[in-house]
């Protein structure tokens, strides 16, 4: 059976009747909170249990949901006119049912209970309607319950009370009994068919058997005698010329399977040939030559480098004990100080004044001289880095461009060779 309409007056959020009609097939009821959507599926949930599910576990400030399922804003209106109706079609189109309730009483038209309408004959269930709209009517906390909040076993007892019965081990009785039985039968009518399947092969095998001896009976005589030209057989017997011909058919078969397969790769090998010299393979292999040039001349230039960094290095070294002794010498002197207005070093007369100034301008040299040495430390290492870097760059170049040109080299070896294979079993081959 199906829904084919919902109407409520003065219930829930309704005050004023409402009429919604339920096509057949699918309906989608849309709104924004507050329309009315729930209260249409409690409106179904009343009719059916005279409740709605939760209203009498709920409670606040000594009032229950059940208080507020009549309406009680302003507008109220005449309550002997508040009811709930709901209509049914029942299976195959047999007739319309409606069922109307009230706060008072419960009208099924045409008069039947209704347990008679939903409850199948002879199944037995506690609270049948409530059965219903738990399984009939599925809101949102039901799929989070069901789904996640609800343990294994009650589920599995929700299911099975759903569906009426307490021991789903009969169904799988019956259901296994069942599958048993079809298996049997078509276990037999599957060797029957094997069997007339094998006496029609059998048979279509012996008409084309017989057919085809009644055409050959002329033509053997001459396909004997052609097969014996072509193998030079006429001192051989038919047993031995079969035979022969069997051999010789297999060996060229077999040069057939070669010849494909030298093809495929003939085929193959001249696709990769033209793209190795297509001009912009070409164009790859002169741009990398350009390349490896550039790299050696920067690797040139770097190695010249690195000799200029070497040879200054070196006459930055040999300075390093004239340095070494002329600091030395500053220290002592700064140590020592002006003994009697002369130098303690060279003793010369000098004023305090030109005697500090004097050794700042030595230390100065020191530092300039120990900077240099850092310096020219830091570009020689500077200098040996790039001829490193230039090095493995131009080898990495010339390998790949060593390869490239190879590519070609190689295809046009194994092109001629595979040329030379074809021609040896009698072909020609136009290489151009």
């Amino acid at each position: 059976m199906r829904l084919t309409y919902i109407q409520a007056e003065g219930f829930r959020g309704f005050r004023n009747r409402t009429r919604v009609d339920i096509p057949a097939g699918f309906a989608v009821i849309a709104g924004p909170n507050g329309a009315g959507k729930s209260a249409l599926c409690d409106a179904v949930e009343y009719v059916l249990t005279g409740a709605i599910r939760g209203s009498s576990a709920h409670s606040e400030r000594g009032e229950h949901i059940g208080d507020y399922l009549w309406w009680r804003g302003p507008g109220k209106g005449n309550s002997d006119d508040f009811h709930v109706e709901i209509g049914l079609r029942l299976p195959h189109g047999e007739q319309d049912v409606s069922i109307r309730r009230t706060a008072a009483d419960l009208r099924v038209v045409p008069e039947a209970g209704l347990e008679e309408l939903f409850l199948h004959p002879g199944l037995t269930l506690e609270a049948p309607m409530l059965h219903l709209c738990q399984t009939g009517i599925l809101r949102d906390e039901d799929i989070t319950t069901l789904s996640v909040d609800l343990k294994e076993r009650r589920r599995f007892d929700f299911v099975r009370d759903a569906l009426g019965t307490t021991d789903f081990g009969v169904f799988q009785d019956r259901a296994r009994d069942v599958e048993n039985v079809l298996a049997q039968h078509r276990a037999r009518l599957e060797q029957e068919h094997r069997k007339r399947h094998d006496r029609v092969v059998e048979a279509a095998a012996r008409l084309s058997e017989a057919r085809a001896r009644a055409a050959r009976g002329s033509e053997v005589t001459g396909a004997e005698a052609v097969l014996r030209r072509h193998l030079d057989g006429e001192s051989l017997d038919t047993g031995a010329l079969l035979r022969r011909g069997r051999q010789e058919a297999e060996a060229q078969h077999q040069v057939l399977v070669d010849l494909r397969g030298a093809y495929t790769r003939m085929r193959e090998l001249a696709s990769r040939l033209a793209e190795a010299t297509a001009p912009v393979h070409l164009a790859t292999v002169n741009d990398m030559a350009v390349k490896l040039g550039e790299v050696q001349a920067a690797k040139q230039a770097a190695v010249v480098d690195l000799r200029k960094s070497e040879d200054e290095l070196r006459s930055v070294q040999e300075e390093r004990p004239t340095v070494a002794a002329l600091a030395q010498l500053v220290e002592h002197g700064g140590q020592l100080g002006l003994e009697g207005g002369r130098c303690p070093l060279c003793g010369a007369t000098h004023s305090e004044d030109a005697f500090a100034a004097r050794l700042r301008e030595v230390q100065a040299r020191v530092a300039m001289a120990h900077k240099r040495v850092t310096d020219v430390t830091r570009q020689r290492a500077e200098a040996s880095q790039r001829v490193t870097r230039a090095t493995d760059e131009a080898e990495r170049n010339r390998a790949e461009l060593e390869r490239l040109q190879r590519v070609g080299e190689r295809l046009r070896t194994a092109f001629g060779a595979l040329v030379e294979e074809v021609r040896g079993v009698g072909l020609a081959v136009d290489t151009e």
